[in-house]
């Protein structure tokens, strides 16, 4: 049973969700950091509770956890660089989030394309 590792940055000024606080942009630089930092805690204790609750295998959570670990150092050298001037704007906050997103793996339950099929419905579809 291979695991999913997802990532997540900050919860952005968009008004999605209703959970946490929302960063204002522009922001200052260290308190964009800060924010993404608590992502990748809350993140990291959630890859640890889900090895856990599956009881996976020693090479299927070294290998998440892994592959966490490249996530990890991928998000917080784009927040590094996005508060490298001391501001963060809304566009730099979304490239950090880009490259959150590429650390996001499937859905792991169906592998449909997001399709619609004849009837208006969600094709069902497999590769």
């Amino acid at each position: 049973l291979a695991a999913t590792v997802a990532f997540a940055v900050p919860a952005l000024a968009d008004g999605h969700g209703g959970k946490g606080e929302h960063l204002t942009f522009p922001v200052q630089g260290t308190t964009f950091v800060q924010h993404v930092e608590a992502r990748i805690a809350k993140t990291t204790a959630r890859i640890e509770e889900m090895i856990a609750k599956r009881n996976l295998p020693k090479a299927d959570a070294d290998a998440a956890r892994a592959k966490l670990a490249d996530g990890v150092a991928k998000v917080r050298a784009e927040a590094q660089k996005a508060a490298a001037d001391g501001t963060v704007t809304k566009e730099e906050a979304d490239q950090v989030r880009a490259v959150s997103r590429e650390m996001h793996g499937g859905g792991g339950h169906c592998d449909h394309d997001g399709k619609k099929g004849p009837d208006g419905t969600k094709a069902k579809t497999r590769d």
